[in-house]
C-alpha cells in the first residue's frame, strides 16, 4: 500500500504542477469532489452516532434512568435530554 500511496502522491504532484490549465482545472475539480465525499460520509456518520444516541436516550428514560446517567451512558448533554422529554 505504501507503494500505491507513493504513486498516487507524485500523480498528484505531477499534475497539480502541471502547466496545461485544463489538466489542472481537471485535477482541482476532481479533488474538491472526493474532498465533498468524504465530508459528506463524515456528516453521516456523525449523524448516525447522535442518532443511536437519541435512541439510547428515549429507552433509558423509558427504563428510569435519571438525566445524568442518561448523560454520562450517551454523551447528550442534559439540556439535549430534557428536551427529549
Amino acid at each position: 500500500t505504501f507503494n500505491i500511496l507513493k504513486r498516487k502522491n507524485i500523480i498528484r504532484t505531477f499534475i497539480k504542477n502541471n502547466n496545461d490549465d485544463k489538466e489542472r482545472e481537471h485535477y482541482n475539480l476532481r479533488e474538491k469532489a472526493n474532498k465533498d465525499r468524504v465530508s459528506a460520509l463524515e456528516k453521516a456518520r456523525e449523524d448516525g452516532e447522535k442518532n443511536k444516541a437519541i435512541e439510547i436516550a428515549k429507552t433509558s428514560f423509558s427504563q428510569g434512568l435519571d438525566i445524568k446517567t442518561i448523560s454520562m451512558i450517551t454523551g447528550l448533554s442534559i439540556k439535549e435530554i430534557e428536551k427529549l422529554r
